[in-house]
């Protein structure tokens, strides 16, 4: 390969390497992806534990019930013995990436599960068992291997670019 086909090479796979890279990393800049990321890569383990739905209601404005479904509940748990409570269905990015339906469909669920005393499967925090939520961050794995490579690929486009920048100077 000739010295300026090396030149052209290396700042296209640059390129390349840069596209891929921000298009691996960028979901990570949506709101509270990245904190979760980092809360399930550096934070605190939870552990999956049975909760009984105490209370539970629609979201209310203005005393009426809201039209796209979202609703509050009241919960409560035990934890190396001792009995918990807790009002969080999951970290608010999340629930506001659903629609009215899984919402509807959700307090269904959850009222059905009160209504017949039936246990539901709560996420509690095991350092801090006062936080508990109802859903955690589905697909933190995958993000994270996607963070990994995004990194990995940033700095290969970046090695390329001083690589191509370093021939391009020998050239002239």
């Amino acid at each position: 390969m000739s010295e300026s086909g090396s030149v052209k090479g290396a700042l296209i796979g640059a390129v390349v390497a840069l596209v891929l890279a921000v298009g691996l990393l960028a979901p990570l800049t949506f709101e509270g992806r990245f904190e979760a990321l980092a809360g399930w890569v550096f934070g605190p383990t939870w552990e999956e534990r049975t909760a009984r739905v105490s209370e539970i209601d629609c979201v209310r404005e203005a005393g009426e019930c809201t039209d796209d479904g979202r609703f509050t509940l009241t919960y409560r748990y035990q934890f190396e013995g001792q009995e918990y409570e807790s009002e969080r269905i999951a970290p608010d990015w999340l629930l506001e990436g659903f629609d009215e339906q899984w919402h509807r469909e959700r307090q269904e669920q959850f009222a059905d599960a009160k209504l017949h005393s039936r246990p539901v499967q709560v996420h509690i925090n095991s350092a801090d068992p006062d936080q508990a939520m109802l859903f955690r961050p589905a697909g933190l794995p995958a993000m994270a291997i996607a963070a990994v490579v995004g990194g990995l690929l940033l700095l290969l486009s970046v090695g390329l670019f001083l690589r191509g920048r370093k021939a391009l100077k020998q050239l002239r």
